[in-house]
C-alpha cells in the first residue's frame, strides 16, 4: 500500500515496479494513491491568482521541485495510463482505477472542506458517484489505482 504519492518521488519507478513485482507472489495486489498530472481543483486556484508558472507545474514531463513543510521535495505528475503502463510492464495488471479529490477540494484546501460541512458532503457523494467513469478518473488531486501482480 503506497498512500499519499510517496511512488511519484522515487528517481526511478520502472526500476521499483520491477521490485516489487519480484517480491510480489501472482494474485498479489498493490493499491497506490498517485499524485495526479490534472487537478481541475488546482488548475482553478492557481488559474484564479494568475500564477501561471505554478499552474503548470503538474504539466512537466519530468521530475519538479515542490515545496512542502520548508522543503523541497522532487516531485514527477502521473497520468494513470503512463503509471499503469510502467506497471504493466513490470507484470502488474491494473484492476481498479478511480479519482480522488476531483469534486470534492484536496487536502491542502481542508480549510474550504471545514467550513462548508454539507457542500463538502453533497460533493463527495457526487464524486462517490462518478470517481470510476472513464475521463473523470483521469483526473483529481491523487487517483486510487488497484493493480494486480500477473
Amino acid at each position: 500500500y503506497s498512500d499519499f504519492g510517496p511512488l511519484n518521488c522515487v528517481p526511478d519507478l520502472p526500476q521499483v515496479a520491477r521490485a516489487l513485482a519480484a517480491r510480489m507472489p501472482a494474485g498479489a495486489r498493490l493499491v497506490a494513491s498517485v499524485i495526479g498530472r490534472v487537478c481541475p481543483w488546482e488548475v482553478a486556484v492557481y488559474a484564479a491568482r494568475r500564477d501561471w508558472r505554478r499552474l503548470r507545474v503538474r504539466f512537466a514531463d519530468d521530475f519538479v521541485p515542490v515545496p512542502l513543510d520548508g522543503r523541497t521535495v522532487w516531485t514527477h505528475y502521473y497520468t494513470p495510463q503512463a503509471f499503469t503502463e510502467i506497471f504493466e510492464d513490470a507484470g502488474f495488471a491494473r484492476v481498479s482505477l478511480r479519482a480522488l479529490a476531483v469534486v470534492v477540494p484536496p487536502p491542502y484546501l481542508e480549510h474550504v472542506a471545514r467550513r462548508n460541512p454539507r457542500a463538502i458532503a453533497r460533493l463527495q457523494a457526487i464524486e462517490d458517484a462518478i470517481a470510476d467513469w472513464p475521463g473523470v478518473r483521469a483526473l483529481g488531486d491523487h487517483f486510487l489505482i488497484v493493480l494486480a501482480r500477473i
